[in-house]
């Protein structure tokens, strides 16, 4: 496998948010940090191991799902419909 450079903005609104993250909660930033970065690897069309990533989006989402039922969210929820292109 080739090197790769990954270059990070970090005035990007997610890696403010993942910073931050990181403070309070490592293990959930830790598990975003992964996700974004093979997310990147997939857009970009490099080849990697996609069950890890899938088995982490899995957990993401239990987490959210837990802290939605917990109570009503203060952001405003938008509904999007999924097209094929």
């Amino acid at each position: 496998m080739k090197d790769f450079i990954v270059e990070i903005n970090p005035s990007n609104e997610l890696i403010i948010t993942l910073n931050e993250l990181r403070k309070n909660n490592p293990k959930l930033a830790s598990l975003a940090l992964k996700q974004l970065y093979e997310t990147g690897l997939m857009q970009s069309g490099i080849p990697f191991n996609n069950k890890d990533m899938i088995q982490r989006n899995y957990k993401i989402l239990k987490r959210l799902f837990d802290n939605e039922s917990k109570g009503p969210s203060q952001e405003e929820v938008k509904t999007e419909r999924l097209t094929q292109e």
